[in-house]
C-alpha cells in the first residue's frame, strides 16, 4: 500500500531509495508492483539508479517479467528522464555499465534534446564518457534543441578533462548555438577558467560574435570572474589586441560594458592596456566614463 503521508512512496519505494536490497528481493519475491508510481511519477527501479544501489537495480532487473522490464529499461514508466540517463547524470558507473549490458540503447534524447553523450559531460568523469562515447561516437558534434553540443556543457560545467577527450576525438570547437555562442563563449560566460584555457591551447577563436554582436572580450567583462578576464585578456593582448575597442549591436566597448557594470578591477586593467580608446562612443554618443556616471560609479 502506499503511504499518503510519504508522497505516495510503496515499501517497496523505500526499500529501493536506501538500497535495502534483500528488502527489494523478498519484496519482489511477493510480487510487489515495480511499476507503481510516487507523486512524483518516480517508480522503486528508478530511484535505486538514482541513488546508486547497484545490487538494488540488479534484482529489479532479474525479477522483472520480460514486458515490464522493457518498459522500465526503456523508460516509458514514470519520470520524464530514462534509467540511462538517469545513471549518467549522477555519475554511476557501475550501472551504466550494467544497463549497456542489458542491451539498453543510448538513442533517446530528454526533453531538452540532450543526448547521453551531453549529460555525461556535465561532469569530469572521463572513464564514464570514455564508456558512453564508445558506444555513440555519431553524438559527438549533436546539438540539442538549444543548439548546444556536447562540448558546450563540458565548457558550461568547467570539465576540463572531458572537454580534452571531446578535442581529441576532433569535436568541433566551433560550433554555434541558437544565440551564436561557441564552447569559448560559454566558458566565458560561466566562469570555467580550466576549459578556456584548454580551448585557447587549442586554437579556439576569440573572433566570434554572439548573436548581440558582443565578443568574448565583452562578455567577460559582463559575466565572468576577475580570473577568467585576466586569462582571456592576456591571450587577447598578445595576438588580438583590437578586440578591446571592438563594440557590440549598441556600439558598446568591452570599457563601457566594464564601467557601467562598476567593475573597477577590470576598468583598471582595461585602462592599462595598450592600444584602449577611451573616449569610444556607443549609439548614444556616450563614452565609459558617462556610463560611470550615470549609474553612480564614483571610483
Amino acid at each position: 500500500e502506499k503511504d499518503e503521508h510519504d508522497n505516495g512512496w510503496t515499501v517497496l519505494h523505500t526499500a529501493a531509495f536506501h538500497g535495502f536490497h534483500r528488502i527489494v528481493r523478498v519484496l519482489l519475491h511477493y510480487e510487489a508492483d515495480m511499476a507503481s508510481l510516487d507523486e512524483t511519477e518516480w517508480t522503486p527501479f528508478y530511484y535505486a539508479v538514482a541513488e546508486g544501489h547497484f545490487d538494488a537495480v540488479r534484482i529489479f532487473v532479474e525479477h522483472a517479467k520480460q514486458e515490464i522490464k522493457e518498459s522500465l529499461l526503456a523508460g516509458l514508466i514514470g519520470t520524464p528522464y530514462t534509467p540511462m540517463q538517469l545513471a549518467i547524470i549522477n555519475g554511476h558507473y557501475e550501472i551504466v555499465e550494467y544497463l549497456l549490458n542489458n542491451r539498453v540503447k543510448l538513442t533517446q534524447v530528454t526533453e531538452t534534446g540532450d543526448t547521453c553523450l551531453h549529460l555525461a559531460c556535465k561532469s569530469n568523469d572521463v572513464k564514464l564518457f570514455n564508456l558512453i562515447f564508445r558506444k555513440d561516437t555519431d553524438a559527438l558534434d549533436k546539438r540539442n534543441r538549444s543548439g548546444q553540443s556536447p562540448l558546450h556543457y563540458a565548457a558550461t560545467h568547467d570539465c576540463d578533462s572531458v572537454a580534452d577527450e571531446l578535442i581529441k576525438k576532433r569535436a568541433n570547437l566551433e560550433l554555434q548555438d541558437y544565440k551564436k555562442r561557441t564552447p569559448l563563449f560559454i566558458a566565458v560566460q560561466f566562469s570555467s577558467a580550466k576549459t578556456l584555457e584548454l580551448l585557447l591551447s587549442k586554437g579556439a577563436s576569440v573572433h566570434t560574435v554572439d548573436r548581440l554582436l558582443k565578443t568574448c572580450v565583452s562578455r567577460a567583462v559582463e559575466k565572468s570572474s576577475f580570473e577568467v578576464f585576466q586569462i582571456l585578456l592576456n591571450h587577447i593582448l598578445d595576438n588580438f589586441q583590437h578586440l578591446l575597442n571592438q563594440g557590440d549591436d549598441n556600439r558598446y566597448t568591452p570599457l563601457h560594458t566594464a564601467a557601467e557594470n562598476g567593475k573597477i578591477e577590470m576598468v583598471k586593467v582595461l585602462l592599462g592596456s595598450e592600444g584602449i580608446n577611451t573616449v569610444a562612443r556607443d549609439y548614444k554618443k556616450r563614452t565609459a566614463l558617462h556610463l560611470a556616471a550615470r549609474r553612480g560609479h564614483l571610483e
